[in-house]
């Protein structure tokens, strides 16, 4: 009895790791679109202090082998950290628009979802991309995301992320921990970049619009402060 228990845990385990080995294959298989059809994009970036990796992750983004695109960055204050680091890319990269934005506006009690709902008044373009402060792409990141919305019945993509130790035994267990899923991308995804991102295409005027309509009950609550900065 003990053994056919064994046979069959064996035999489980075996089909699992075989249809998993199946999914990679295929998976690997894929390829961003190569398409040219490529709409503008604005990549918004809400910030909050420095981890010493803040440089690197977000000039990953200005790297970017895509033909129109933005990125707006979004802090609370002028004296948030991460303002001298996004002051150098912007220094770095003269020819990209990169904007900085500082709101103290707060929608809710997620500081996060304020800042966002902050920088998309200042989004250029339509197509919006989500990305923590904390990701780190490759070149191809945009074009692979942007891709999959050629499809009319595609509104909205998601992909999944690694997460990469930095040093010692805490970190790597991090890492392990925030690492989503065992590494295999969703259907409508057709890429393998490290990311946590969420592509949205929608109305900037309808987003603007509701932003409007939350600042309008929080009024007399709030005392907004907005400083915006762009290459334009």
């Amino acid at each position: 009895m003990i053994d056919f228990v064994f046979l069959s845990l064996v035999l489980f385990a075996g089909v699992y790791w075989l249809a998993a080995l199946a999914s990679v294959v295929l998976d690997q298989r894929r390829r961003p679109s190569t398409s040219d059809v490529a709409p503008p994009v604005t990549i918004l970036k809400p910030l909050r202090g420095n981890d010493g990796q803040l440089y690197e992750n977000l000039r990953s983004f200005c790297l970017q082998d895509y033909r129109s695109f933005e990125v707006v960055f979004g802090v609370r204050d002028l004296h948030d950290p991460a303002v001298s680091v996004v002051e150098f890319l912007r220094h770095e990269f003269p020819g990209l628009e990169l904007k900085l934005v500082a709101d103290r506006r707060t929608i809710g009690t997620n500081l996060k979802v304020s800042n966002l709902a902050n920088l998309v008044r200042h989004a250029k373009h339509d197509t919006l991309v989500v990305a923590d402060s904390d990701m780190r792409v490759g070149p191809g990141y945009v074009r692979a995301v942007v891709g999959p919305l050629e499809d009319h019945r595609v509104g909205l993509v998601t992909c999944l992320y690694r997460g990469v130790a930095s040093h010692g035994l805490a970190s790597r267990l991090g890492a392990m921990l925030s690492t989503n899923g065992s590494g295999r991308r969703p259907s409508s995804i057709h890429m393998s970049s490290d990311c946590a991102t969420h592509l949205e295409r929608r109305s900037r005027a309808d987003a603007t619009r509701w932003t409007r309509s939350v600042d309008s009950r929080r009024s007399q609550t709030t005392s907004p402060m907005t400083t915006c900065w762009d290459d334009s």
